[in-house]
């Protein structure tokens, strides 16, 4: 039992929010919440990438406008209302459908990166258009609604989004410069009022409060872990990470990540 608590305690550390400094917060999935003079020290030395590609790919639907192919409208469908039937109270409409469009940006990223610096950019950006078109096609659709409902949406961003990812990938390429020299010299203006959200030293959002931080964090960050067994040992581990859309199924607070292992690990300790 005492190393089933030490693993379920070495995740709790992890996963609560401390405080860094006067100005810095930690926040879960490696992020933090960067106030006052922190906030403005930081406009210098953070990139401000992951912003402006979210920016840019919406934006740039305006000129990216590919009809979605027949043969993804044919096969996503069936695809989709298989995993949400398994747990369908639990599915994400947009969850689901940014996940299948950009499983899709590794392959399409390999032969050209349509303007971006190198793939790994042009990852990043194609996955920004995914999120981007799945969260539009997922907006008008309730948690409530039925598999199909839900798969027809996500299904809906999912098409159209990989048939624009060369052309988003190009368009926001092409105005990333401008956009973050501008968010750069913006983000001053920013900190004396409100604070900002870093994630992999990313400028992720900006919000006027740390309570306010810890409830995007809430809506945008995404929990997957594990727990084994074997005999009387258990075993816990798990990994935060930070996504820029909502997906509001799989956010888990700390307390509840740590019950749901710990449950899991007694539940094993009855049985053996």
């Amino acid at each position: 039992m005492k190393k089933i608590a030490a693993a379920l305690l070495f995740i709790a550390i992890g996963l609560v929010a401390t405080t860094a400094s006067a100005d810095i917060t930690k926040l879960e999935g490696g992020c933090e919440f960067r106030g006052g003079a922190d906030c403005t020290a930081s406009c210098t030395s953070i990139s401000f990438e992951g912003s402006c590609n979210i920016d840019l790919s919406v934006s740039c639907q305006g000129q990216c406008k590919a009809d979605a192919d027949v043969s993804c409208s044919g096969s996503c469908g069936g695809t989709c209302e298989a995993d949400c039937n398994v747990k369908p109270a639990e599915f994400s409409c947009a969850g689901h459908c940014a996940t299948q469009c950009g499983g899709t940006c590794e392959a399409n990223c390999t032969a050209s990166t349509n303007g971006a610096t190198s793939k790994a950019d042009c990852k990043a950006k194609c996955d920004a258009s995914c999120r981007t078109d799945c969260e539009g096609s997922c907006t008008a659709t309730p948690p409530s609604a039925d598999c199909k409902a839900k798969c027809s949406a996500s299904c809906k961003g999912e098409c159209h989004g990989k048939a624009n990812i060369g052309c988003q990938v190009d368009c926001q390429s092409k105005g990333s410069a401008t956009c973050q020299a501008k968010a750069k010299a913006d983000c001053s203006g920013n900190c004396n009022v409100n604070g900002m959200i870093v994630c992999d030293n990313s400028v992720k959002e900006f919000v006027k409060s740390l309570e306010e931080a810890k409830s995007w964090i809430a809506a945008h960050v995404t929990y997957s872990g594990q727990a084994s067994c074997s005999g009387n040992e258990c075993t816990a581990s798990g990994t935060l990470s930070c996504a820029t859309s909502p997906r509001a199924s799989d956010g888990l607070f700390a307390a509840s990540i740590v019950a749901a292992l710990a449950a899991f690990a007694v539940t094993r300790r009855k049985k053996a």
